[in-house]
């Protein structure tokens, strides 16, 4: 039943062939250890939701991991319903002191939060010599582009370049396209977003790139080699305050991202304890002439 399964959620993720994509694999192998270990009937998955909420306090999971182990989980519990033509609910998203209690469990853990600290590049140029080359190129590429995680790994397709373009502009600034799958709710040719390449940093960025020797780090590795509160976020985290620090704008900066609103860069992406100001230009003052 379980094989019949994969086919099942190969299908329900978009694939259709019988294969999952790693990380749906992975999540499906977290999955099973929650249904083995809460022991309860998909009929009764609804009726005892808490089961799985204390699951997850007990073993201190984020909400995020919680939400991606109860969506193949409500699968799994539909597919078995299905099969024992029973009726099937599915296990409730955690509300009120739930989902205080899961977010708390996890914070006690990890107390920096969810989100990664940004990744500065001294930080990245320490841990360099502890890094293997690709990991070392896939975060540098992070830092100094800003893209998504999973935006990077897009990149790798480098002959057929379906995600990825460099184009030119009437100045002659060089200008990375990347692809944005992740905006799915705008037409096709809108999802492209456009980073200039105007620093040094920026040019090597783009020779990795065309090489192609990157790969993304383990979370594991990033906590090892630089510290507990960054993951593969982190470079992304940073470039805001980055190219602030480096004279470009705001505005221009949050459309790099690749975000649709202000908005969300404010809210998600500037570092609040960083203060940035520009010194007033104090006015001459007019030149008065002399009164006999």
């Amino acid at each position: 039943m379980c094989r019949e399964f994969e086919v099942f959620l190969s299908r329900k993720v978009g694939f259709g062939d019988g294969r999952l994509p790693s990380r749906i694999e992975s999540h499906w192998l977290g999955a099973q250890k929650m249904i083995s270990e809460v022991q309860t009937e998909p009929k009764d998955y609804e009726e005892y939701s808490e089961r799985f909420y204390q699951y997850v306090i007990k073993h201190k999971y984020s909400p995020s991991y919680l939400q991606k182990m109860l969506r193949i989980v409500n699968y799994w519990g539909y597919f078995v319903c299905k099969h024992q033509k029973q009726a099937f609910l599915p296990v409730r998203w955690p509300q009120g002191i739930w989902k205080e209690r899961i977010a708390d469990a996890y914070f006690d853990q990890r107390p920096h939060g969810l989100e990664s600290a940004p990744l500065l590049p001294n930080e990245l140029q320490k841990a360099q010599s502890r890094l293997l080359v690709p990991a070392y190129n896939w975060l540098f590429i992070s830092v100094w582009l800003g893209l998504r995680p999973s935006e990077i790994d897009a990149l790798t397709d480098k002959k057929k370049m379906k995600n990825w373009r460099i184009e030119k502009d009437k100045q002659g600034i060089t200008i990375l396209r990347v692809y944005q799958p992740k905006l799915v709710s705008i037409e096709r040719e809108k999802r492209w977003k456009g980073i200039p390449i105007l620093f040094d940093q920026q040019i090597q960025a783009l020779e990795i790139i065309k090489s192609g020797e990157f790969k993304r780090p383990l979370t594991k590795t990033i906590h090892l080699h630089i510290s507990e509160r960054h993951n593969n976020y982190g470079g992304r985290k940073g470039f805001m305050d980055l190219m602030l620090n480096m004279g470009q704008k705001f505005e221009n900066i949050s459309v790099w991202l690749g975000h649709t609103t202000l908005d969300r860069s404010l809210r998600n992406y500037k570092n609040k304890q960083i203060v940035n100001y520009d010194i007033p230009v104090k006015p001459e003052k007019p030149h008065l002439k002399r009164v006999k």
